[in-house]
């Protein structure tokens, strides 16, 4: 039972991460950059489906999981810069 945790964490990490994507979303709606959200959110669904072909016919679901994780974090780091910078201007303004 102990291999079910290699797929279910790098999963629960990725909503979790997820869930604080959606916090810093509110940055950008406020500053107007719908479309960069957008942009981003596209990017990294098509780098998931992309990596998801790739790797788990080879590696099964546990790259699945890996592979959520990391897309959902490189999208989490990008919107974190997005919403500082937006937040600046939002001071400054």
């Amino acid at each position: 039972q102990m291999d079910h945790w290699l797929i279910y964490l790098p999963v629960l990490l990725a909503a979790f991460l997820w869930q604080f994507a959606l916090l810093l979303h509110r940055y950008l709606e406020l500053a107007f950059r719908s479309g960069i959200m957008l942009v981003a959110l596209a990017v990294t669904v098509a780098a998931n489906i992309v990596l998801n072909l790739l790797f788990v016919t080879w590696h099964n679901f546990i790259a699945s999981g890996l592979i959520l994780l990391i897309t959902t974090a490189l999208y989490t780091g990008f919107m974190f810069i997005m919403a500082f910078i937006a937040g600046r201007r939002l001071n400054v303004e």
